[in-house]
């Protein structure tokens, strides 16, 4: 009875558009919205209520939209079974195209010109094990297979650097990873291998220029980062030492400067730190006790953070954190 059931996100920006979800009032399933940065008009993009009409089961997968901000893709689970059928919209009609993917999980991304989206195709074991891509307007019968996950004990995945210049194939269990990188821009390119598994060393990238970002556990429980010239990934320097009192959760980056999330007694940190150097700057939290970290922030060129945050006395709440000012 406390719940406010016209509840919706808080507006993002990403590129040209602001992107929210709404519940209106009395409804089970969101509507994804979006208006123009100097628009007044709000846009429905996907009504997951008018998709479920007739179904006894609805379930949204994942929604990627091309950067031209013209075709949707989304994906969702009909009958149960943890299967999801990927469809297509476009934007700029509000028609759906012909191209339909079925068996699919997990992540889905499009190419940088959204000729092409890559896509993890589910086996009869419910994982992940071939990565896919599709050109679009093409038969699914055509679609290729970009990466084959042969250890039956790891699952593969998909998704995008924060620059959105590499697609990310990255494979692993619960201790140990592998990632390959794809142009973002150079869809049918080979792709190409960071670092070879080894067993109990897990890591993820990120990228900025010409360097990657590595966010490991390679010489301790409590993670380093490091970073690679993407024309030797395999490369290794370290940025950020392990310490024994901070934990390092993940790392990324931005146009200007990189963000390193960790825990320290207990607490989330969240720290900016310059790519030149220096000390970096942590930002402080009200309360002793909390929740806190990176919101969603879409955009690789930001001024201000988007950071999530909630307490035993304090509501989740979405925050803005000014880079330049500190406020």
């Amino acid at each position: 009875g406390r719940l406010k059931e016209d509840e919706s996100s808080v507006p993002q920006k990403d590129g040209k558009y602001l992107y929210w979800r709404r519940f209106e009032k009395g409804a089970q399933y969101k509507q994804w919205m979006r208006k123009l940065i100097d628009g007044d008009m709000d846009e429905i993009i996907l009504d997951e209520a008018k998709e479920a009409e007739g179904l006894e089961f609805f379930r949204l997968g994942e929604v990627a939209i091309t950067e031209d901000d013209h075709v949707l893709a989304w994906s969702s689970d009909t009958d149960g079974s943890e299967r999801f059928t990927i469809r297509f919209r476009d934007l700029t009609t509000g028609n759906d195209l012909p191209d339909t993917i079925p068996g699919t999980l997990g992540g889905m991304v499009f190419s940088r010109d959204g000729a092409t989206l890559f896509y993890g195709l589910v086996n009869d074991h419910w994982r992940i094990d071939r990565i896919m891509s599709h050109r679009m307007g093409s038969p699914t019968a055509e679609d290729k297979i970009v990466y084959v996950e042969a250890d039956p004990g790891f699952q593969a995945g998909v998704g995008m650097t924060h620059d959105r210049n590499w697609i990310v194939i990255a494979a692993g269990d619960n201790e140990t990873s592998e990632v390959r990188l794809i142009p973002a821009d150079k869809a049918d390119a080979e792709a190409c291998l960071v670092r070879a598994r080894q067993k109990g060393v897990e890591y993820d990238v990120e990228a900025h220029g010409d360097m990657l970002f590595i966010h490991t556990n390679d010489v301790s429980p409590q993670f380093r980062l490091v970073t690679a010239p993407i024309s030797d990934p395999g490369e290794w320097t370290e940025r950020i030492a392990a310490s024994p009192d901070f934990y390092m959760t993940g790392v990324t980056t931005f146009a200007d400067f990189f963000v390193v999330e960790g825990r320290e007694n207990g607490l989330d940190q969240v720290e900016l730190h310059n790519y030149g150097g220096g000390q970096p700057t942590r930002i402080a939290f009200p309360e002793a006790s909390y929740s806190a970290g990176l919101d969603e922030n879409p955009e690789y060129q930001v001024t201000s953070l988007r950071l999530a945050y909630e307490s035993m006395v304090t509501p989740d709440t979405i925050t803005e954190y000014d880079v330049a000012t500190g406020g």
